[in-house]
């Protein structure tokens, strides 16, 4: 994982335990747009918009998450 995609990532973590969803969203998108491959930040971003309520879109970062990692 790319050292910038990497430190998003962490920060999007700590985002998402004070639950700061939206900003935590951002920072996955972030992430997910340096490393493509990124499979946590696909994860993150679903379980984010979960949090949110916003489960379609969380569906669908779960079905991107399962192309990376069957």
């Amino acid at each position: 994982m790319d050292d910038e995609s990497l430190d998003l990532y962490e920060k999007a973590i700590i985002e998402m335990d004070a639950e700061n969803y939206q900003y935590a969203i951002d920072l996955f998108e972030k992430s997910y747009s340096l490393d493509s491959s990124n499979y946590s930040a696909i994860i993150g971003l679903g379980k984010s918009h979960s949090k949110l309520e916003y489960y379609g879109k969380a569906v669908q970062y779960y079905k991107q998450a399962e192309q990376i990692q069957p």
